[in-house]
C-alpha cells in the first residue's frame, strides 16, 4: 500500500508540472479536472494498479486552473495534500514556472497533457 502511495504521489508531483492554460482562440483549461487515466513508460503497470486502488479507496486528483495558477489536490482514505505552481499555455503547450513544457490536448471534457513519454488524462468537472 505504501509503495502504491508513493508511485502515486512521485508520478502525481511529476505530473504536476503538466499543466495548461486555454489562450485566445484555444479551448479554455480554466476549471476543475479529476485525473482519470495514466501512462508513464518507466512503471506503467505498478502506475495503473495505483491508480486502481486510489479509487478502490475512493480517493482523487484533482487539477484546478483558476487565473495562473494551477492547484493539484489529491485526498485519500481521508487526508488530502495540495500543491500550487503557476502555468502559461502557448501554441498548445503548457509551460510552468521551472520551464518544462507539455502537450496539451483539449477534446471537449476530456484534458490530456503530455511530455512525450508521459500522460495523464483528465475529465473536467461540472
Amino acid at each position: 500500500m505504501k509503495k502504491t502511495l508513493t508511485v502515486v504521489c512521485a508520478l502525481l508531483a511529476l505530473m504536476l508540472l503538466l499543466t495548461a492554460c486555454g489562450g485566445s482562440g484555444a479551448p479554455s483549461i480554466e476549471g476543475t479536472w479529476e485525473l482519470v487515466d495514466a501512462t508513464t513508460e518507466n512503471g506503467g503497470e505498478d502506475f495503473a494498479t495505483a491508480m486502481a486502488q486510489l479509487k478502490e479507496m475512493g480517493g482523487s486528483v484533482t487539477l484546478t486552473f483558476k487565473g495562473g495558477k494551477m492547484t493539484m489536490a489529491m485526498e485519500v482514505m481521508g487526508q488530502s495534500q495540495t500543491q500550487e505552481t503557476n502555468y502559461e499555455y502557448k501554441d498548445g503547450k503548457l509551460i510552468t514556472d521551472d520551464g518544462t513544457t507539455l502537450d496539451v490536448k483539449i477534446d471537449g471534457d476530456k484534458l490530456t497533457l503530455t511530455d512525450g513519454t508521459n500522460s495523464m488524462t483528465l475529465q473536467k468537472k461540472k
